[in-house]
């Protein structure tokens, strides 16, 4: 490990930004080190809008932070930030950042720059594109459909092997108005849209993990995509949690299942995102967090999940292992050696979010890895709670943020060495 984290010092993983945005990296990255300030942030957002106005403090974040963890605005910045990662041999999967949509104009625009972000993923590198079942159906009723198909299935340990067995539609007429149905339905029919484009492209449909009291309703859709789209090689893929207490079910009862029907695999694996709300949900409500009790036992799953999937893993299928974590990357690694998975072609990829771990993507790129940034992109007013959420994150890894400034302090210490 510190042979592979010296090395990286060679690699030069910010050879490819320019002054200004090395400064503006490392500012971001202090101030993500800052717990005080991570966790007051959205108080500090209400007091800029109150102040200069929401428009002036989007246009100020964008041009800051949404430069760091984004790829900012439009099409052609999307392209310019893939176009960049090309170079450094990676690619990106693609996210078009669009919460709070409650509007049927509002769904239907959402799904037309999904789409648009899959056609632009095919100019570049192991194409995907991120895909937020949120970002397709309003919030209130997705939750509503959770309830409902939480109920349905509450049988213990059968609860997943039910999920991957049966019909998102089975028994809605019972619980829902015509008129809820008809949306429902045209969420499943948005979901189809993309994936026609993604099938027809060849680019990862990645289906992203949310929060807990979405997550059954969004596997009932994922599984349903899955069995139409992943018949021949992975096209659809789903999320795995392995924060989650059950992650290690869930995935059991996924890969049984896609086995019996002969499916292409398809897994993002990750540790998961929305720790500290799910907590404070769970204490809220008194009932016992759905999220392992320490950092120990999520990377234990984490671990035990990488290792139940390589023992399914065949050709066709696609997995990506989206981790920040340096162990967690060269236990993957040890697998694809054990089970002789081509590295760049065998359909395994690493993932890290952009402005995060660049010494870990590059360090796993310049070793003939296939690795993917997770590249948000959007409107600037969509992009704020993306953002606020990446900073929460980042301030919980204070010692990889001093890492990461330490790596760009080095860059600059070479650029003012330099002769050139």
């Amino acid at each position: 490990m510190l042979q592979l984290r010296s090395s990286i010092s060679a690699i030069r993983p910010f050879k490819n930004h320019s002054n200004f945005e090395l400064l503006n990296t490392l500012i971001s990255s202090q101030f993500c080190a800052q717990p005080y300030l991570v966790n007051n942030i959205n108080k500090f957002l209400s007091i800029s809008n109150l102040l200069i106005g929401k428009h002036a403090t989007c246009y100020y974040i964008s041009k800051t932070a949404g430069k760091v963890f984004s790829a900012g605005e439009t099409y052609e910045e999307l392209r310019e930030t893939l176009q960049r990662l090309s170079v450094q041999n990676m690619g990106g999967i693609i996210d078009y950042c669009a919460e709070g949509e409650t509007s049927t104009e509002g769904l239907d625009n959402n799904e037309k720059a999904i789409i648009q972000s899959a056609l632009c993923a095919t100019e570049f590198p192991y194409p995907s594109v991120a895909v937020k079942v949120t970002a397709l159906i309003d919030t209130a009723l997705l939750e509503k459909l959770n309830i409902f198909i939480e109920k349905k299935l509450q049988k213990g340990n059968e609860k997943y092997i039910r999920i991957f067995n049966e019909s998102i539609f089975d028994g809605l007429s019972k619980e829902f108005e015509e008129k809820e149905i008809e949306r429902i339905e045209d969420c499943m029919f948005r979901l189809r849209r993309i994936a026609n484009i993604c099938k027809d492209k060849n680019v990862s449909m990645m289906i992203d993990a949310e929060q807990t009291f979405f997550q059954a309703a969004i596997d009932s859709f994922t599984w349903t995509l899955q069995n139409e789209y992943n018949k021949n090689s992975a096209i659809v893929l789903n999320t795995i949690q392995s924060y989650l207490k059950d992650s290690e079910n869930k995935l059991a009862s996924y890969l049984q299942a896609s086995k019996e029907k002969s499916l292409s695999l398809g897994i993002k694996l990750v540790r998961g995102a929305y720790m500290r709300e799910e907590n404070d949900i769970a204490l809220a409500k008194g009932i016992a967090s759905p999220i392992h009790d320490s950092k120990e036992a999520t990377n234990y799953a984490y671990h035990a999940n990488t290792e139940a999937i390589f023992q399914y893993y065949k050709q066709g299928d696609r997995l990506c292992i989206a981790s920040h974590n340096w162990l967690s990357a060269e236990f993957a690694k040890e697998k694809l050696y054990e089970k002789k998975i081509g590295r760049l072609r065998g359909g395994v990829t690493f993932g890290q979010l952009l402005g995060m771990k660049s010494m870990m993507s590059a360090s796993l790129a310049s070793e003939n890895y296939a690795v993917q940034r997770y590249v948000p992109f959007g409107p600037s007013d969509k992009l704020i709670p993306y953002l606020a959420r990446r900073a929460i994150e980042q301030s919980q890894v204070v010692g990889e943020l001093y890492e990461q400034v330490k790596m760009i302090r080095e860059e600059l210490k070479i650029r003012s060495n330099s002769k050139y």
